[in-house]
């Protein structure tokens, strides 16, 4: 099936590039300059982050456009005396609820990151949520609540009334907390462990599902109430030695391995179906390699390795986070894309090199090879269109 995708171009520029009849349709800029956007699965809306250029850029905004280029509005001005990015090339992390009628971000406050919410209309509040750092947040599926993660705190936002639960004030070693129905997962320390928990709104009370040796990346598995779990071990860095299927709703059940690592990071199929490992290249020179297994842990495909754009390496180190809102799934799961550079295409950027990264599609079956689609820093897939309630 051919998609529609948002390209970032090395020079800051943003784009729609639509592919028909297997022939990539490059549409004109969306957005002169911009980073990481992130679109809204209600509406033909896209909210995109905006740095001034140079090294002593002095404000940020998050803007608003339609897809065929109306402007909407901001979302967000940095304010004074404010750092404008939360590190290099990345202005602030956002996020739409999955009805598609708030956006959550996190930006630079005065003292800390902070977390922010706006509307679809790009009425926001200067007032931030939540700070701290690390700052991390996942949507439940109804939109009505947000799991907030920041440094050892966990709680439950409720933008409606602005109500707030708190979760545990002793969660630790993982990133970003997964909401599965009425229950919030997480994981705290115990014995030298990661003990995985789930805590149900209803009751209040926290039930350990299962234990691990090391620290973990949680993701729900789409479709289901199963919840991944990507686990470091102690004396690994940087790898995953292992990727689990568990039952969030019955703590009876025992961690179902999926994969041997190492792998940096997983991305699971919209409809559950798949999950695409990001592979460190055997040899050690930087390079990675997609394998996509199904959810008994057969190899259903993999790809030649390439080395990774700056961005796709974020997103890598990043991925339970930035699965939940930049997607490189089609939402019918029939292709993926990945961004960086061949072994023939001249030196990486780590080598004083910073251009010609490209965007590559993939059809994850055996034997189909990464697309060249053009230059491009990163690209995103729309979310599936959701009917906002």
């Amino acid at each position: 099936m051919d998609h529609e995708i948002i390209v970032c171009e090395g020079s800051g520029a943003v784009r729609a590039v639509a592919r028909e009849a297997g022939v990539w349709s490059w549409r004109p800029p969306l957005a002169p300059m911009g980073r990481w956007p992130v679109l809204n699965s209600a509406e033909d809306l896209i909210a995109i982050s905006v740095a001034e250029p140079g090294p002593t850029a002095s404000k940020s905004i998050i803007r608003m456009l339609h897809l065929d280029g109306r402007d909407a509005g901001l979302a967000y001005i940095s304010p004074g005396g404010v750092a404008p990015v939360i590190a290099p090339r990345v202005p602030h992390y956002a996020n739409w609820s999955p009805r598609g009628d708030i956006l959550s971000f996190v930006a630079s406050g005065r003292e800390n990151l902070g977390l922010f919410l706006s509307d679809a209309a790009g009425t926001y509040s200067a007032d931030a949520i939540a700070s701290g750092a690390p700052l991390f947040s996942s949507w439940r599926a109804d939109g009505e609540a947000l799991a907030i993660h920041s440094g050892a705190d966990l709680e439950l936002y409720f933008p409606a009334n602005r109500g707030r639960i708190a979760i545990s004030s002793l969660a630790v070693g993982f990133r970003t907390p997964v909401c599965i129905g009425d229950a919030v997962m997480y994981t705290t320390a115990e014995d030298g462990q990661a003990a995985l928990m789930r805590w149900d709104i209803g009751s209040g009370e926290a039930t350990e599902l299962a234990r691990f040796g090391g620290g973990v990346a949680l993701q729900q598995r789409p479709g289901t109430a199963q919840l991944s779990v990507a686990v470091a071990e102690a004396d690994e860095s940087g790898a995953f030695t292992g990727l689990y299927l568990i039952d969030a709703i019955n703590p009876a059940t025992h961690p179902v391995r999926v994969a041997r690592g190492p792998f940096v990071a997983a991305f699971w199929s919209p409809v559950g179906d798949r999950v695409a490992l990001v592979v460190p290249s055997q040899i050690g020179d930087g390079r990675y390699a997609l394998r996509v297994v199904d959810a008994t842990g057969a190899t259903v495909a993999s790809t030649e390795a390439f080395v990774p754009s700056q961005d796709f390496r974020l997103m890598i180190g990043f991925f339970d986070q930035y699965s939940v809102s930049h997607h490189l799934w089609a939402p019918d799961g029939s292709a993926f894309l990945a961004s960086g550079r061949l072994g023939g295409d001249a030196v990486a950027w780590s080598f004083s090199d910073p251009g010609n990264d490209y965007i590559f599609y993939w059809e994850p079956r055996r034997g189909s090879p990464l697309e060249f689609v053009g230059p491009g820093d990163s690209a995103f897939f729309a979310p599936a269109r959701r009917t906002p309630q």
